[in-house]
């Protein structure tokens, strides 16, 4: 049986999470990264929410797939792109959209065959019919991709004490800049919450021993220095994968990456044949310990 694929892609949080140091309580993210497989090196092809998520699906970089700048602003993927979900539906498995994309302003162009509606696309409204699905049970293989607006601005107002705010390293310490940080950590929060109701949901459905989890974003935090810009803070993103067949056991993968290589990993982690025109790598080789290098 192939394994069901998982993925969980917020908007605009880079790195800051409890487990990447930074100064957030993450427990669901912490634990998803303790069992499973965090990368600690991995950045992405583009600052930006469009092209960045196209690379996921590409394993392409912006220039080569064609979405160079935002789908909503009129940027399209070339024509003849094969596309993560579309590959994945050719064979067999059930594709589900929860929530964000932002690679088409038709997702059925990018092979989701469900589209679920959700009444907004904060993870409080999209989580409760993920939950649904998986309580469900479904027998075949499916890929489901789990979009939260969060951690997009605008953030909740925060108000509160901020001398135990971690601030950022490449903005001005002062009380204004660590208000904001608070600001941003509400909504790490939540997200956080929601993700682990899901892996609570996969565990109790016991769809956890055939189910690749995934989570990431799209690029940095929204910040100045950060997000739309090509320093370290715009384009360096988390990942953690939690599965079976090796994915599994806490391991910290510290070898540099792109988000371009998700696409054939996902393809190599379901033995299915990865198309010939990708720039990325899998990163199975990585994982099970057979290289400690994909890129240099």
């Amino acid at each position: 049986m192939r394994p069901n694929i998982l993925m969980v892609i917020t908007h605009d949080t880079g790195r800051h999470l409890g487990y990447y140091g930074r100064g957030v309580e993450t427990p669901n993210l912490d634990r998803l990264a303790g069992e499973g497989i965090a990368f600690s090196n991995l950045f992405c092809s583009a600052p930006q929410c469009s092209p960045s998520r196209a690379s996921f699906l590409t394993a392409r970089y912006p220039h080569s797939n064609g979405l160079i700048g935002l789908a909503h602003r009129g940027f399209r993927l070339n024509a003849d792109e094969p596309l993560l979900p579309a590959l994945l539906a050719q064979h067999g498995y059930v594709t589900h959209l929860f929530g964000v994309q932002h690679e088409s302003l038709d997702p059925k162009t990018l092979g989701y065959q469900n589209v679920v509606p959700v009444k907004s696309r904060s993870c409080l409204d999209v989580t409760p019919p993920v939950l649904e699905f998986l309580a469900k049970k479904p027998k075949e293989p499916f890929f489901a991709m789990v979009g939260f607006t969060e951690t997009h601005r605008p953030f909740p107002q925060y108000d509160g004490p901020v001398d135990a705010v971690q601030p950022l390293p490449y903005l001005p310490d002062v009380p204004g800049v660590r208000r904001d940080v608070a600001a941003l950590n509400i909504v790490v929060r939540r997200a956080d919450e929601k993700i682990g109701e899901i892996l609570d949901t996969i565990e109790e459905t016991g769809l956890n021993g055939n189910t690749l989890v995934t989570f990431t974003t799209d690029h940095g935090i929204a910040f100045p220095g950060a997000k739309a810009t090509l320093l370290d803070p715009g384009i360096e993103i988390a990942l953690l994968m939690r599965g079976p067949y090796g994915v599994e056991g806490g391991k910290r993968v510290d070898a540099l990456l792109s988000n371009i290589d998700f696409m054939p990993t996902i393809l190599d982690f379901c033995d299915l044949p990865v198309p010939r025109n990708v720039q990325g790598e899998s990163m199975l080789p990585l994982i099970r310990g057979q290289t400690e290098a994909l890129h240099d």
